[in-house]
């Protein structure tokens, strides 16, 4: 049982190393092309940049599952390699068919591969959301919409255009009673917003 714990939290530890990799690798790009995923067309650089991010997280779950595959055979569990990927796969995404099983002398390494596959999904699907809030506010006008709808930013964005504008000299106008109240909360938590703001 020792040695299962062990493999499962090396083996998880790798694999959301790999997970963070790919996550810093399917953003960097977007990082250094911000302008021109605010211009012209930027609705065909959004869904290119949206594709590239899941493809390269896609690539990375792939190659977890090929790990975990490689443990398992490595350790002589299944004799051929495909039927650990078939296993490494099913237990991976949790779906879990039950045809093929682990021995019981390993069996707790199915529950490790199941809980690494959910974590690694939710870390994906958290930077998925993130890169479309990202692209989303790099072009406030919300894809297309005549105006931002203040109430649906938080209080972040708010500072973080306050502090912006104010650089560039530019102010926000007709903020509502809401961006009023952030403000006022913001400046409670200690941060300077410009006072033009609010």
């Amino acid at each position: 049982m020792l040695v299962q714990f062990s493999l499962g939290l090396i083996m998880t530890a790798l694999t959301i190393a790999i997970g963070a990799v790919a996550i810093v690798v399917g953003g960097e790009p977007l990082r250094r092309r911000r302008a021109q995923l605010s211009g012209e067309n930027h609705l065909v650089h959004h869904i290119v940049a949206i594709t590239l991010v899941a493809s390269v997280l896609v690539i990375a779950m792939l190659l977890i599952m090929l790990l975990w595959a490689m443990l398992l055979v490595g350790l002589g569990i299944f004799p051929e390699f495909e039927l650990a990927l078939y296993f490494s796969m099913i237990s991976f995404t949790t779906l879990g068919f039950g045809d093929v099983i682990l021995p019981d002398e390993w069996r707790l390494l199915a529950g490790f591969i199941a809980a690494d596959g959910f974590f690694i999904f939710g870390l994906n699907t958290a930077f998925v959301f993130e890169v479309f809030r990202r692209l989303r506010e790099i072009n406030m006008d919300g894809w297309g919409t005549a105006s931002v709808n203040h109430d649906l930013i938080g209080p972040a964005i708010v500072a973080d255009r306050a502090r912006e504008e104010s650089r560039r000299g530019v102010f926000i106008t007709g903020l509502g009673q809401h961006e009023k109240d952030l403000c006022i909360n913001l400046e409670d938590c200690g941060q300077t917003i410009n006072p033009v703001y609010c």
